[in-house]
């Protein structure tokens, strides 16, 4: 949550706008939701945001095997 929500508030504060956010590896997913919620706050219909977020989003691993994943296990 700190890498995502944290990094989009952060470069806001700074001013930056980015045209085209990376994420390496699963630890800034949270970054995704912050912008969808910043594009619904702002009154983008869901679809529109989700294509808005898509659009702008690289993501890469650089770490391609299972053991360099992220598991969460529920019961």
């Amino acid at each position: 949550m700190v890498l995502g929500l944290g990094g989009v508030r952060m470069l806001r504060a700074l001013g930056i706008e980015p045209r085209a956010w990376h994420l390496n590896e699963g630890h800034s997913a949270f970054l995704i939701l912050e912008r969808l919620r910043e594009l619904a706050q702002a009154g983008h219909a869901f679809d529109q945001a989700v294509e808005t977020v898509r659009n702008s989003t690289v993501f890469t691993t650089h770490t391609p095997v299972s053991a360099g994943h992220d598991a969460f296990l529920t019961t």
